[in-house]
């Protein structure tokens, strides 16, 4: 169904199939990936959802991930390197940082990378589209 989707965008794209466990993976291979990924991932996310309404219409949930030029892997460590960086901001000046609001998968992201990092700890605050990660400094007690 990706094909299809792909093909009438008229990229010379491909879809394979990259892993099947523990989500599904989708890869989108094209001479050019920009438009398939779209400003900051937004057509690559639409694919993605529009896949995932389609599959999953019954009782059992395949979580399909949709990618283009390996982006989602870039994205994703671009996401740890910052809360790695903020972390130690918030360790070195014990200070809350609050990030700009994000999607759930990349504060999920955000939590899991700073979740096991000494001298700070994750809150997710706000509603809706401006939901965001506060990244709070933790004093040691002695």
């Amino acid at each position: 169904m990706l094909g299809a989707i792909v093909e009438r965008m008229g990229l010379g794209a491909t879809v394979k199939i990259t892993r099947t466990e523990p989500d599904v993976g989708l890869e989108i291979e094209a001479p050019d990936t920009a438009l398939l990924i779209g400003k900051k991932g937004v057509t690559l996310d639409a694919l993605q959802l529009i896949v995932n309404k389609v599959v999953n219409r019954g009782d059992e949930w395949t979580h399909i991930v949709v990618d283009a030029g390996g982006y989602r892997d870039r994205y994703d460590e671009s996401l740890r390197s910052m809360a790695a960086q903020l972390g130690e901001r918030v360790r070195r000046e014990g200070k809350v940082v609050a990030v700009d609001p994000m999607s759930s998968r990349d504060r999920r992201i955000i939590h899991l990378a700073l979740a096991k990092v000494p001298g700070v700890r994750t809150e997710s605050e706000g509603d809706g589209e401006l939901r965001r990660v506060q990244i709070i400094p933790v004093r040691a007690e002695g």
